[in-house]
């Protein structure tokens, strides 16, 4: 069993959960890219020294090397959406008017401090915006190859799909009423901490304007009936992690094929109070779990699987508690027949399925049982006062075989993008015949009548076994072979949506496995 999450995905039909740990990496990864094409820095180098309207340069400013920035999540008391953005001065030189030591005229002198590893955190505001493949391929080239690549594998037009950008917006910090801003370490002078804060409020919405945290592409509603486990809508949250905070995640969270969203979806995010990636998995996974992927229980199983079951065995399907599904089926027949004496044949087959996802595993257990009878009597003629009707002989033979078998979910990343198909079991889904009444008597005790016996209703056998297992043999084959059908042709594409990272690549899924919940979860990899 894994320390998967406990969330239930009541309200959402899939969630795709990427921690705080892999979206800082690819932070770092696509860096100097990102410098480039924000025009941000001369290389990696910031250099602010504003500029009066004459054309004047001003003495104070700052000029810094850059490490990558970082995000962080937790984000106590901020808003849906807010995450704390810190950016990395590894070197550089802050010029300032240090007002504690004043020349002879009590002015302000122009003082230097030096940059030794600061850090400037501030608060940042996610969101979501429509984008063509030309206006991401101004945001991020190495995305919108990512995305084109994603289009021309449905081998659909594009036009039947959205792109979404997800932004960090650094373009409205002074105006957020939360936004915090602070400095470390704390002895930087006061002065060097102004004049650094003002610099980079003017300079971040200038010309950082959005950072790109990553596209996903669904969809389009507009173009015409959807797949059923295609994306059609989507929303973004973040999931604060306090006890480790590099496995908070970015939760996209979405509906299939147009199923609308829920009304109150912050309200839908606070129910999903536990984390979606475990921290220790993450950490043992050395930096190979991005993330984890979840689809509903009732988008899978109640709305596609289990219907399907269904409609091949002809029953509906009975909730029993404990996630499962039972399905039920019986069938009697009877033939009589009078020569020396009145004889009555009986036979019938019933059966019980039983369908539960196994938590923490990728198997569907199949249990239950098919059972059959066959009951002959044999009574003497009416004979009116000479009396007659009297039971001669019997044979009662009741039995069964159990039905105990598993199926395993697999997934296939490739050309085509990702499926989950069933692994259909290769020692069928049978135990052997079990005999649970034997009971001859009569004439048919001295005539050894078991080879004809059940030949009146098409039951060959010479034995309680074999006659039992002819009673069932036609039902038997045709589970057999509804449930071949059922898993033959169990196929949950996902090759109608890609979410691509901010640098580009995509993901891979691997690990499909139960919730205790019967949500389907898969873990996520970043591929470049």
């Amino acid at each position: 069993m894994s320390n998967d999450t406990t969330n239930v995905l009541r309200d959402f039909d899939f969630c795709l959960a990427i921690t705080q740990q892999t979206i800082n990496r690819q932070i770092s990864d696509l860096w100097d890219r990102w410098l480039r094409d924000s025009r941000l820095t001369e290389g990696t180098t910031l250099k602010v020294f504003p500029v009066s309207p004459l054309g004047k340069q001003s003495p104070l400013g700052i000029q810094a090397e850059l490490a990558p920035l970082s995000v962080n999540f937790v984000v106590p008391n901020g808003k849906p959406g807010q995450v704390e953005v810190t950016m990395h001065l590894k070197s550089g030189e802050v010029t300032y008017a240090n007002t504690s030591e004043p020349d002879d005229n009590g002015m302000p002198t122009i003082a230097k401090c030096s940059i030794q590893n600061w850090q400037y955190t501030f608060l940042a505001q996610l969101s979501q915006q429509q984008d063509s493949l030309d206006t991401l391929r101004n945001r991020s080239a190495d995305a919108a190859a990512s995305v084109q690549q994603a289009l021309q594998k449905t081998g659909q037009p594009i036009s039947h799909f959205e792109i979404e950008s997800l932004l960090m917006d650094f373009t409205n910090l002074e105006t957020q009423p939360s936004a915090t801003k602070t400095w470390s370490p704390r002895t930087i002078p006061a002065g060097a901490l102004q004049q650094a804060s003002v610099c980079l409020n003017t300079i971040l919405p200038q010309r950082a304007g959005k950072f790109l945290l990553g596209t996903i592409v669904r969809r389009n509603r507009a173009a015409g009936p959807t797949p059923t486990f295609a994306v059609t809508s989507t929303a973004v949250r973040v999931y604060q992690e306090r006890a480790d905070r590099d496995a908070s995640t970015l939760n996209y969270v979405g509906m299939f094929s147009g199923h609308p969203m829920p009304s109150g979806i912050d309200a839908a995010f606070v129910r999903m109070s536990d984390n979606w990636v475990d921290s220790a998995a993450m950490w043992r996974a050395n930096g190979q779990l991005a993330g984890v992927m979840a689809i509903s229980r009732a988008s899978f199983l109640d709305n596609h699987l289990i219907p399907m079951f269904s409609r091949a065995l002809g029953v509906p399907a009975v909730p029993v508690g404990n996630g499962s599904w039972s399905f039920t089926n019986g069938q009697d027949r009877q033939h009589r027949t009078k020569d020396l004496v009145k004889r009555y044949h009986k036979t019938g087959f019933s059966y019980k399925l039983v369908v539960t996802p196994t938590p923490g595993t990728n198997q569907l257990r199949l249990t239950g049982r098919i059972a059959s009878y066959y009951h002959y009597d044999a009574y003497t003629l009416d004979m009116g006062f000479l009396g007659g009707n009297d039971h001669t002989e019997w044979m009662y033979f009741n039995g069964h075989r159990d039905i105990a078998s598993s199926v395993r979910l697999v997934e296939q990343n490739g050309g085509s993008g990702f499926h989950i198909r069933a692994d259909i079991p290769n020692s069928g889904y049978f135990g052997g015949v079990v005999v649970d009444r034997n009971t001859v008597g009569g004439f048919a005790v001295v005539t050894n009548g078991l080879g004809s016996a059940g030949k009146a209703l098409g039951l060959l056998g010479n034995s309680p076994e074999e006659i039992l297992s002819s009673a069932m043999h036609q039902q038997l084959s045709g589970i057999t072979q509804h449930l071949n059908q059922i898993l033959q042709h169990l196929d949950l594409q996902l090759n109608h949506q890609t979410f691509v990272p901010p640098g580009g690549g995509e993901m891979n899924y691997s690990n499909v496995r139960f919730s205790h919940a019967g949500d389907l979860l898969c873990d996520a990899q970043y591929k470049r």
